[in-house]
Formats: structure tokens, C-alpha cells, sequence
């Protein structure tokens, strides 16, 4: 049976960037050439060498003067972390909010789209969004949760 690794994004708005990045510690310069350049790397984190075993280094990641991670992240990190223990990545969203998924005039929008093309193809079928409204029609679809409408009360997602 498949394992997932799931983040859920209901109300926010980002994936979240570096805190290192943020408190101004770093420059945002991208270490793909010299990992020994990003203080996360020194201080044990793993995710350059993981980005490297998993091919994202060979595209534009590894080619940007800046650091992906400086703006994306938890994105990276639990995508890396799924691949690493051999799950899926699974983003949680709210069709309402159109900052991970929207449609637009070329298609498909929004952060999900554009960070999924960092990742490399081979990779891409291990990773997917559901929206928390897909989730609550399977749920209800199967008449097994009396819980339910006390979910979609609670997250403003009954009819009525």
C-alpha cells in the first residue's frame, strides 16, 4: 500500500521560505555548486544532497543565482522527505483560495503548477493536489463518517 506524506494549506498563502533567508542570515545566493555555502547544509540539513540524488539540480535549480529554498522551502523539504522514504506528496487545498491551484487563461495556475515544474518529470507522478472539497465528496460518498457535515460546518464548506 502507498504511503503519503500530506501538507494541508487551507487558509495560508505560501509554502514558506528559508528562516535562515528571512532573519537575513543569508543572501539568498544558490549553493548548488558549493553546498558549503548554504548554513542549513552546514549545520547537518540534507537537502542539497537530496535535491542532487533526486536529478532537481540538473534543471533550473541548479542553474538560478538564487536559492530556491530562500522562498519555497517547506515545498522542498517535504517533497524531499517523501521521496526520501519512498511516499507520495500529497498537497491538501482549498478550491477558495487561488494561491496553490487555479485555472487561468493558459491553464492551470498557481504555486502547485509552477513549483511541480522544478521537479524533475520522472518524478512529477509521485506528487499531486486534492482539494479538501474533492475530499469531503469522496467522504460523504461513501456514507461511512457522521462526522463529515461537522467538518464542513466547521471549515465553511456546508450548502447551507
Amino acid at each position: 500500500m502507498p504511503r503519503i506524506v500530506v501538507e494541508s494549506k487551507l487558509v495560508e498563502r505560501e509554502f514558506g521560505g528559508c528562516s535562515v533567508f528571512n532573519a537575513g542570515d543569508c543572501d539568498g545566493r544558490n549553493p548548488a555548486g558549493d553546498f558549503s555555502l548554504c548554513y542549513l547544509h552546514h549545520i547537518g540539513r540534507k537537502y542539497w544532497e537530496l535535491l542532487k540524488k533526486y536529478g532537481f539540480l540538473n534543471g533550473p535549480i541548479g542553474k538560478d543565482a538564487t536559492c530556491i529554498l530562500s522562498v519555497h522551502y517547506q515545498f522542498f523539504r517535504e517533497v524531499l522527505f517523501a521521496l526520501d522514504l519512498d511516499c507520495f506528496f500529497v498537497l491538501l487545498y482549498d478550491e477558495r483560495n487561488p494561491t496553490f491551484i487555479c485555472e487561468g487563461s493558459h491553464g492551470k495556475r498557481g504555486l502547485m503548477p509552477l513549483l511541480l515544474s522544478f521537479v524533475p518529470e520522472v518524478l512529477r507522478d509521485r506528487m499531486t493536489a486534492l482539494s479538501v472539497q474533492q475530499m469531503v465528496w469522496a467522504i460523504k460518498s461513501t456514507s461511512r463518517h457522521e462526522w463529515i457535515q461537522e467538518f464542513e460546518s466547521k471549515y465553511g464548506l456546508s450548502a447551507s
